[in-house]
């Protein structure tokens, strides 16, 4: 089966659709994805909220039960950070890149590998910022997406208006 590459449109990319993709395929040393050790945090939360709320509530009780959702509140954002991270490390390994405008009257540009461990993500905003850098309006693929030709993919810019998806 011949895969022309070349003739196939790149399918861009927010930078929460990337992580997304990371929170499902990034696997811990016990075989579980991020998403599923975030969801079982929330389940327990869920789980000591309905216990802490069906019985009688002393002041000790509520410090415990505070305590304990405080645990699990730093548990989840471990596991969030741990995942943004690899994103990061991700794009500078070159596994997959974005464009960015540093304005909203500049074109895209590609985001050097060399930027990433000092960028902060901003999934919600689709830019990234970080030590007098910023970039906006993120398109982003996976490496392998990329047309062969693109090898040099510094020289390439993603074409302007280009739908993320």
């Amino acid at each position: 089966m011949n895969h022309d590459r070349t003739k196939t449109a790149i399918q861009w990319r927010t930078l929460k659709n990337i992580a997304a993709h990371y929170m499902y395929n990034s696997i811990d040393h016990g075989g579980r994805s991020g998403r599923d050790i975030i969801q079982q945090r929330f389940k327990q939360r869920e789980m000591y909220t309905r216990t802490y709320e069906m019985r009688p509530r002393s002041e000790a009780d509520r410090l415990a039960y505070e305590s304990d959702i405080q645990g699990l509140d730093r548990l989840i954002d471990k596991t969030h950070n741990r995942i943004l991270r690899l994103v990061s490390e991700q794009a500078k390994d070159g596994k997959w890149v974005a464009f960015g405008r540093r304005n909203l009257e500049s074109d895209h540009e590609q985001i050097a590998a060399k930027y990433w461990p000092f960028l902060d993500l901003d999934l919600d905003r689709n830019a990234v910022k970080g030590d007098g850098l910023a970039f906006y309006d993120l398109r982003c693929c996976f490496a392998s997406d990329l047309p062969p030709e693109s090898a040099a993919v510094e020289k390439t810019s993603a074409p302007r208006g280009a739908q993320a998806g």
